[in-house]
């Protein structure tokens, strides 16, 4: 429908219960209720709950708000750096480019878990999420920021970098011009949030603890000159990132199996017909890879009245679909056993990309899926009728090429002179 100016926005979560079932309730009405009578009662509205009454006025919004779509994503223009944040209007110097509210962790949350794979074990390393992560080496805590686009601005130095010699580094140049840093961080002026002067109040102690379990901390992208339309936002990551980075390019080798790795996504797109169990024997994918079923254990009902954790054989289940199927925690290990033609034309004649096929596949358990969807142990779950689009192929457990042993972490440098140095427990 249309929206007014101001109008705040809400999204329907969804009907899942609270215990991971698909019954409908009335929770997420119940939410709605309390969060709209909370801003009446913030506001000190009184009169009926109409939109009217959680509707800001347009010169409260140009007094108060802060504009979320001054960035957009484009590829960037920095050597591989991938995707970038570019202006998508005129921002002049000293103007908030972007908001930047922060979800609290902790560099223990954002590292691997300790799991042996192929009879080694594997050591705990930081996950991809520290590299968008803003923090301080001397602390543990890790702020996330969650604003559109602000995760995708890149690094550039505050200023020109010369060599020993006095020669200017190459890198710091594009098309002529030199690659500086045009935003910086400081810490939010808004009125409108909780956690204004958290920085300057809260202690170590109770930053770890508050931050955690109440929103409200919050950082600004601010122009540090102005700054034009289609102009590529970058941002100094700081001194420690800078060498670290360097280190990393300095240290880094191409992986010795580098030639055997197949990315789940690209086996996906590539791989229209599916080998079996039996023809992996003589042909198998990639070490890397497992193949996955959407398929929902709890729709299983046997069909004799016996439960199905006593059967003593295999049972075996026709695949059905309904709107639910494709969600993805749906998606679970399974084995393909069989392939069959379905819809053959008489006389043949079709190219192998133009047959149809389904498959039968044993179904398994992921570690952590939803009590009713665990196939009790010992009980052998067979599917039959499976379409290739309801298969997909994933990567085991940290196998995938962001989990490789020399891949670059390190979180993004708040500067010293405005990260607080009652936070900075690990000096």
């Amino acid at each position: 429908k249309d929206l007014p100016p101001g109008q705040e926005i809400f999204i329907y979560y969804g009907n899942r219960n609270g215990n991971g079932g698909n019954e409908v309730s009335g929770y997420h009405d119940e939410w709605y209720e309390r969060r709209i009578q909370g801003f009446y009662d913030k506001n000190k509205i009184e009169g009926e709950h109409d939109e009217i009454k959680h509707t800001r006025q347009t010169d409260w919004l140009n007094q108060h708000g802060i504009c979320i779509d001054n960035l957009k994503p484009e590829i960037s223009k920095v050597k591989g750096a991938g995707r970038g944040a570019f202006a998508s209007r005129f921002i002049p110097k000293n103007a908030i480019v972007a908001p930047a509210p922060l979800v609290v962790t902790d560099r223990n949350a954002t590292m691997t878990q300790r799991v042996k794979i192929g009879g080694k074990i594997r050591k705990s390393r930081p996950q991809l999420l520290t590299n968008y992560c803003l923090g301080h080496v001397n602390s543990s805590l890790l702020l996330f920021p969650i604003s559109p686009v602000v995760n995708l601005i890149n690094h550039a130095n505050s200023e020109p970098q010369v060599d020993k010699d006095g020669n200017e580094n190459k890198d710091d140049m594009q098309n002529g011009n030199y690659k500086i840093a045009n935003v910086k961080l400081r810490w939010s002026t808004s009125s409108q949030h909780d956690g204004k002067d958290w920085p300057s109040t809260l202690s170590f102690a109770e930053a770890n603890s508050t931050l955690r379990s109440k929103p409200g901390l919050m950082m600004e992208y601010v122009a540090t000159r102005d700054i034009h339309a289609g102009e590529e936002i970058l941002f100094d990551y700081g001194s420690d990132w800078v060498k670290a980075f360097h280190q990393h390019k300095a240290d880094w080798k191409v992986p010795s199996n580098a030639d055997a790795y197949s990315p789940s996504y690209v086996m996906d797109e590539v791989a229209g017909l599916l080998r079996t169990e039996k023809e992996q024997i003589d042909h198998p994918y990639s070490k890397n890879l497992i193949t996955a079923c959407f398929y929902q254990y709890s729709n299983y009902e046997p069909k004799d009245g016996r439960s199905s954790s006593s059967m003593n054989e295999p049972t075996l289940v026709r695949w059905n679909m309904d709107r639910l199927t494709f969600e993805y925690d749906n998606l679970r290990p399974c084995s393909i056993i069989q392939r069959e033609e379905v819809g053959q034309s008489q006389g043949g004649g079709l190219g192998e990309s133009q047959r149809q096929f389904s498959y039968t596949a044993l179904m398994k358990n992921w570690h952590g899926m939803r009590k009713e969807e665990m196939i009790p142990k010992g009980e052998i779950h067979v599917v039959n009728a499976i379409p290739r689009q309801a298969i997909r192929f994933v990567d085991k457990m940290y196998t995938s090429d962001q989990h490789l042993n020399n891949v670059f972490r390190h979180e993004i440098q708040i500067p010293d002179d405005i990260f607080p140095k009652e936070w900075m427990n690990l000096v």
